[in-house]
């Protein structure tokens, strides 16, 4: 694949001449820009912030590209996972661009671009294209039943008491102590 610089994103163009945009959420980041980005392409990777959040300005611009049958597939920014959007209606932010037809990947990240628009390629060179495009993508990408679905470590019951110590240390510093801070800490569920 070949990479083109565009402003905030890149244009990535298969060997067999699949143009797939990827564009970076930015705050500087623009609907026209985006707009503007997505305009050759068949479909398009959407880094969105953290864990999968959308800027809300970003639904009706994502709304208009699956209406016109360019799927929109959100990739999260956090690079210190192994896995991408779990948990897409988390940030009310993102809940325009899901509306609008966005489709959330669960197993790559913005670690695994190349990775994806490989998929992407492999549906696109057996012909699929606007929602049939997304639902292969999706369905290739999202954990199956049976399947080991990644935990972060705030939410491993085994590593649960991490987090008490990091929380018992903020609350000291806090000044709390003794009986003071074992309520605060029972309040908090530990």
């Amino acid at each position: 694949m070949q990479s083109e610089s565009q402003h905030e994103g890149r244009t990535k163009e298969s060997e067999t001449g699949h143009v797939i945009s990827v564009i970076r959420a930015t705050p500087a980041l623009t609907t026209e820009q985006f707009a503007a980005m997505t305009q050759q392409a068949e479909a398009v990777i959407f880094v969105v912030f953290a864990s999968g959040a959308v800027p809300e300005r970003f639904g009706e611009v994502i709304k208009k590209c699956t209406e016109r049958d360019l799927p929109i597939f959100l990739v999260s920014d956090n690079h210190g996972e192994s896995h991408g959007i779990l948990h897409p209606r988390a940030y009310a932010t993102s809940l325009p661009a899901l509306d609008g037809g966005a489709t959330p990947i669960e197993k790559y990240n913005v670690n695994s671009i190349e990775g994806m628009c490989k998929v992407i390629g492999k549906f696109l060179d057996q012909g699929k294209r606007g929602q049939a495009l997304a639902e292969a993508v999706s369905k290739e990408l999202s954990y199956q039943p049976g399947e080991q679905i990644p935990v972060a470590d705030w939410e491993d019951p085994q590593k649960i008491h991490l987090q008490r110590g990091l929380t018992e240390q903020t609350l000291r510093r806090a000044g709390l102590q003794g009986a003071e801070l074992e309520s605060e800490l029972k309040k908090l569920g530990f």
